[in-house]
């Protein structure tokens, strides 16, 4: 689990199921994360799926409000090489526009500093998404090439 002042990012259980249809519903959401409907629905099998094996490739947390638990978003990482990352986030339409999208992103950036071997973190962003656009670039990330965000965490000559 990871505290932020506004939010609590915790690992999703079974019973987030119904809040991630509806967040993934969301016309907006699907259109920059899941692709599509069918492409959702597979989402939510993925992230709700038994905790019984753990994974080392894609890591996701559901973020929650601390003033009363109330579901805000969700967030992922997905390893695709030893030190580097992509990022992907979520807020819900009722919680846009209220510092939860940075919290949450700064939360995920903060633990993913802690992990010694990654290097980079990447955020792909659809180029319409201008909000979540300022959410990295507020955080550091810079744009390599159209759509595409970095934020490097140690220099390549680090041991």
């Amino acid at each position: 689990m990871i505290d932020a002042q506004k939010l609590i990012l915790r690992t999703p259980r079974q019973n987030d199921r119904e809040f991630l249809t509806k967040l993934f519903s969301d016309d907006e959401v699907i259109h920059y994360i899941a692709g599509s409907t069918k492409g959702a629905s597979m989402l939510i099998d993925d992230v709700c799926a038994p905790l019984a094996i753990p994974r080392r490739d894609k890591m996701y947390w559901i973020a929650e409000r601390t003033q009363d638990g109330s579901q805000v978003g969700y967030a992922s990482a997905c390893r695709y090489s030893t030190s580097r990352v992509e990022i992907s986030f979520a807020v819900s339409p009722g919680f846009r526009h209220c510092g939860y999208g940075y919290e949450l992103v700064a939360s995920l950036v903060g633990l993913l500093t802690t992990k010694p071997r990654i290097r980079t973190i990447l955020a792909v962003l659809n180029y319409n998404n201008s909000y979540s656009k300022r959410v990295v670039e507020k955080l550091g990330f810079f744009e390599t090439i159209v759509n595409h965000y970095e934020k490097s965490l140690r220099p390549q000559t680090e041991a």
